[in-house]
């Protein structure tokens, strides 16, 4: 496993097509505007039919504990860690139809895991695969 370590959410350094990329607790803390960033510099280092597992928080909440937010991705403007930032399902929504994503929802499986593991984390997770 590698990691790239940059504020573009760029993993061109690595010269390869990903088959796949899981981009944990790192939407959760991002500004409005790192969405469609995160999106656009992933999507130079992919396939057709890749696939990106994320986690992030929906404004909506979730049934594994996390309250949602009655704001908008507006309110973030900047990267908040350690705090977490939401996004509406509308937004993610919208973000991956403009890059070529079908977006899947999938709250259980991943979010099982990593609940028990550590309870706090109550992410909502996405599947975004490039068509």
């Amino acid at each position: 496993m590698r990691f790239a370590y940059n504020d573009r959410f760029d993993p061109s350094e690595f010269n390869i097509k990903f088959d796949y990329i899981i981009s944990h607790s790192i939407l959760s803390h991002a500004a409005y505007w790192q969405l469609p960033l995160f999106i656009e510099n992933v999507s130079r280092s992919i396939k057709k039919g890749t696939k990106i597992l994320a986690s992030l928080h929906f404004t909506e909440g979730n049934i594994y504990g996390d309250r949602g937010y009655s704001g908008t991705e507006l309110d973030f403007k900047e990267w908040i860690y350690p705090y977490v930032s939401y996004f509406r399902k509308e937004t993610i929504e919208n973000v991956a139809k403009q890059y070529g994503y079908k977006l899947t929802i999938n709250d259980f499986v991943p979010a099982m895991l990593i609940t028990r593991a550590h309870p706090a984390a109550n992410h909502s997770w996405v599947i975004l695969e490039k068509q």
